[in-house]
Parts: structure tokens; sequence; C-alpha cells
């Protein structure tokens, strides 16, 4: 029963790493490129709001829409890695795994968020190629 769960396990941790990982990435960028003020006390949660979520989308910085996009790509190979470091004999799979998880919930992120079309072009492969070549890092054959 124990080696029916590791792999579960291992996905469930590589994403969990893989989310944090994005989580102090945007917490990177936001204090390097801070959110207007004018935008600082907006809902964007609120379907209501979407219009303001689009200004602010279109005067983010290059620089900051870099950093998120390092952030994930980053997270991604986390992810991948640690998945396959925890269950190394199913290496590349968990890593797939993992990047077709964070692929569909960068899917529902890019739905919800306005992004540029170069930042949409970048960021939807990146998350399987850093996720497999992560879990490639941990057993390259």
């Amino acid at each position: 029963m124990k080696e029916k769960l590791k792999p579960v396990l291992a996905v469930i941790l590589g994403l969990s790493f893989a989310f944090l990982i994005i989580i102090l990435s945007q917490m990177l960028g936001h204090i390097l490129y801070p959110i207007p003020d004018q935008f600082k006390n907006i809902d964007f949660s609120d379907p209501a709001n979407r219009p303001q979520l689009e200004a602010l989308m279109a005067m983010a910085p290059t620089g900051s829409l870099i950093i998120v996009l390092v952030g994930y790509m980053l997270a991604a190979f986390g992810g991948g890695f640690l998945a396959a470091k925890i269950d190394s004999t199913r290496t590349t799979k968990l890593g797939l795994i993992v990047g077709t998880l964070l692929t569909l919930a960068g899917i529902s992120n890019l739905m919800m968020i306005p992004h540029p079309i170069w930042f949409v072009l970048i960021n939807l492969p990146s998350y399987l190629l850093f996720a497999w070549l992560g879990s490639r890092t941990v057993n390259p054959q």
C-alpha cells in the first residue's frame, strides 16, 4: 500500500513546492514593482472590477511580467524535481504530471487575468518543459 501512495504524495508535494515558489516570486515582483496607488484597494476577485484589472495589466512593466514568468519556470522545475526525487522509480512521469497540473492552473490564471500575448506564448509550454527538465535532473537516463 505504501508504494502505491508514494507517487501521489510525490505529486502533491511537488505541486505544493511549485505553488510556494510561485507565491514567493510574485511577492518579489510586488516588492520590485509595487502596484500603483490607484489600484491598491480594488477587489480584483469581483468581476465588476475587470476593467481596472485590464488597465493594471496593460500598464504592468515588462520586468514585472518577466519575474512572474521566471517564477513559473522555476516553480515547474522545482515541482518536477521534488516529485521525481520523492519517487525516483517514476521520475519523468511524475514530472510531467506536475507540469500538466501546473499548465491547467496556468490556463485558468490566463483566463481570469488578461496577459500580453508574448507572455501567454512563453508561459504555456514552459510548465511541461521545466517540470520535465526538473525531473530529468534526478535521473538523467
